[in-house]
């Protein structure tokens, strides 16, 4: 199950293993359900333009919906079930990674079907802003930063003792946050791959 806010906050999408849900406020700014689809979703995000939801599926599709009508505009394949989802912030690129520890990443300006770009990594996804790259958590409990589009990799680790279970982007993606399973999280400068600051747990 997830939940997804649209970037003008006007609606929200949420999954689960009964339904899609959409859901805008009423006249009393109290959440309600608008609309539904009778699918079992694992994931949601919207597009950065906030135009598009996008849901993933536990039959291997991914779904890409219009907001405004549940029209959906457009459908990718990724095998077995994505636990991830995610675009760029200019909305070009699209990434989806999925529980046999491959990431796929597609380019959204193609006119036709788009082609992913493959590559096999273990863990959760994040998608940076500023230059197109994507980072995926890894098993030696750091983090892989990966461009696409050069096929260049770095590696950020030295700071957690088990895996990164989430992680996210600064708006202008040129740093990182990740949470462990061991309960710190660490703030990672991106061009350095250093740790900028760490926080203990609690």
């Amino acid at each position: 199950t997830s939940i997804a806010l649209s970037p003008d906050r006007k609606q929200l999408v949420t999954t689960s293993w009964l339904r899609v849900r959409f859901w805008e406020r009423d006249e009393n700014q109290n959440w309600i359900v608008v609309d539904e689809l009778p699918l079992s979703a694992e994931r949601a995000c919207y597009s950065p333009d906030g135009k598009v939801v996008v849901t993933s599926h536990y039959d291997h599709l991914i779904r890409f919906w219009d907001r405004n009508t549940r029209r959906q505009v457009k459908r990718l394949i990724h095998q077995p079930v994505v636990s991830s989802i995610g675009f760029s912030q200019d909305g070009s690129m699209f990434s989806s990674g999925s529980v046999n520890e491959t990431l796929k990443t597609w380019s959204m300006r193609e006119t036709k079907k788009p082609q992913p770009v493959l590559i096999s990594v273990q863990g959760r996804l994040g998608i940076g802003s500023a230059n197109n790259i994507v980072a995926v958590s890894g098993p030696d409990h750091g983090v892989l930063i990966w461009n696409p589009e050069t096929g260049t990799q770095k590696k950020l680790t030295g700071c957690h003792t088990d895996i990164v279970v989430d992680l996210a982007f600064s708006p202008d993606g040129k740093s990182v946050a990740t949470a462990s399973l061991d309960g710190t999280f660490a703030l990672w400068d991106v061009s350095s791959g250093r740790v900028k600051q760490e926080f203990p747990r609690q």
